[in-house]
């Protein structure tokens, strides 16, 4: 399985008439990949509550080693951490970048934004569209493909939060886990027993959380640094909880049937599943309800 290793996170920054507008970029090379060369991408152009929620949807991807560092030690809170001290000092981005040459292999966006941008009637210039999706694209930052800064930072843009002494609350809703296939199984389920999505493994729940808490960091910066490592070690320490599943019959799964004729279409234990089944009943899971 190909993995993308991040090598460094970096920002930018311009000044609008009412607004900073930060960039972020990303240095990066994938495993799979001969030769291994470095390659720097804008993955990001917005305001700053934007900028965090992209940046904890990356770290997310941490979690379950999809994106890592090149010494495999990357965490949520080391990525997080890395890209907001980058917002704290980003170099200064051009706001009069022109945007005339979108070209891409993906014809069918460079279109779309060529579109928009003739649609709305103003210069094309990155300060008058870099709200249009996609426009990141297209749009180069002050670094090289290493990440090394080609212009002296402008700490007068940069992002900076006051740490709160407080922990906030966080309302991610219960998780129970569950029998082990392959591995520890968890699922979210709301105050009525319903699924928040399917079972899924550790890492996908602890990245669903990672993900869930942008807002939180903005209120409560700093935050994050306790709230993750307490979640996860929550997700260690949880019993396994025996349950009452009911399948869902819409399910697309292809052994949904197969598990209705054997189980039954009410609710059965958990516990009564046999091992090699586990993983199709949490395929085709409806709800589940503690016993």
């Amino acid at each position: 399985m190909s993995v993308t290793f991040t090598c460094k996170r970096v920002a930018a920054a311009f000044r609008t008439s009412d607004d900073i507008i930060y960039a972020l970029g990303e240095v990066t090379y994938e495993s799979n990949v001969y030769p291994k060369t470095r390659h720097l991408s804008t993955t990001f152009i917005g305001k700053l509550p934007d900028a965090i929620k992209t940046v904890f949807a990356f770290a997310a991807d941490t979690c379950g080693g999809d994106l890592n560092s090149p010494d495999r030690r990357m965490t949520a809170e080391r990525y997080i951490k890395s890209a907001l001290n980058a917002l704290k000092q980003p170099l200064p981005l051009d706001p009069d970048m022109p945007l005339h040459n979108i070209s891409s292999w993906d014809r069918e966006t460079a279109d779309r934004i060529l579109k928009t941008i003739q649609e709305r009637g103003t210069p094309a210039i990155l300060r008058n569209h870099y709200d249009v999706p996609r426009i990141n694209w297209f749009v180069k930052l002050p670094f090289n493909d290493e990440g090394r800064p080609l212009l002296e930072p402008c700490p007068d843009l940069g992002y900076q939060p006051k740490k709160s002494a407080e922990l906030p609350q966080v309302n991610f809703g219960k998780v129970l886990k569950l029998r082990p296939s392959s591995d520890n199984w968890f699922v979210r389920i709301d105050a009525d027993g319903k699924i928040l999505g399917r079972p899924e493994w550790q890492y996908r729940i602890l990245g669903d959380y990672v993900s869930s808490i942008w807002e939180t960091e903005l209120t409560h910066p700093g935050s994050y640094k306790q709230l993750i490592p307490a979640f996860r070690e929550h997700l260690r320490e949880l019993p396994q909880s025996d349950v009452l599943c009911v399948l869902d019959p819409a399910t697309k799964y292809y052994g949904v049937d197969e598990m209705i004729a054997k189980y039954g279409d009410g609710e059965f234990l958990l516990s009564s599943v046999d091992q090699e089944d586990l993983y199709k009943i949490y395929a085709a899971l409806k709800s589940v309800r503690e016993v």
